[in-house]
């Protein structure tokens, strides 16, 4: 729970106030791989912050499953959509391997923003966060194959050990034959 606090602490240096209350409402939980924490048509109640192991978020299109973003150690995984509207989604969270996690509802969010407003920042720099990532998946899936696999080996190379190669050729938008063809060249 250390961690969760200490990064917040050095995205804006928040009271201590602020500090013990999220302490009180964090909880932690260790789920085994391929446990689903979010499925679609769900509200997503919660914000889980990777204190070790990988997740992924992902979508069903023509019935395959494709994987918008992996999370890892010291990232949150939400539904932006779901979470910030607590509206139904079309996203799955679900765990790639054993995963401890900090979280939080989306109600005690609101509630220590309003009691501690210096927190609106801190979840202002994790919303932005998303964006920025969400926008440079969107431009990675612009470029050609070969171009997507090198910036994705050079950025995220240890994902290779770690997630199935199939969700990893979804993210890319690759067949899984053509990453596989394509990590042998």
């Amino acid at each position: 729970m250390e961690t969760v606090i200490a990064q917040i602490d050095d995205i804006y240096s928040i009271s201590n106030q602020a500090k013990k209350a999220l302490s009180e409402r964090f909880l932690c939980d260790t789920f085994s791989p391929k446990i689903t924490l979010l499925k679609e048509n769900e509200i997503c109640e919660y914000a889980y912050f990777v204190v070790s192991g990988l997740l992924r978020r992902f979508y069903i299109q023509d019935d395959k499953e494709v994987t918008c973003t992996f999370i890892k150690k010291n990232q949150w995984a939400i539904s932006p959509y779901s979470f910030y509207h607590q509206e139904p989604g079309h996203d799955y969270i679900e765990t790639i391997t054993e995963t401890q996690v900090v979280y939080i509802s989306f109600q005690d969010v609101q509630e220590l923003c309003a009691s501690f407003p210096e927190l609106y920042i801190v979840d202002n720099h994790y919303l932005r966060s998303m964006i920025i990532q969400t926008i440079t998946h969107s431009r990675l899936l612009r470029l050609k194959a070969k171009d997507r696999l090198a910036l994705f080996m050079k950025a995220h190379a240890d994902l290779f050990s770690i997630a199935p190669q199939k969700h990893i050729a979804s993210f890319l938008g690759l067949a899984e034959e053509t990453l596989s063809r394509r990590r042998g060249k």
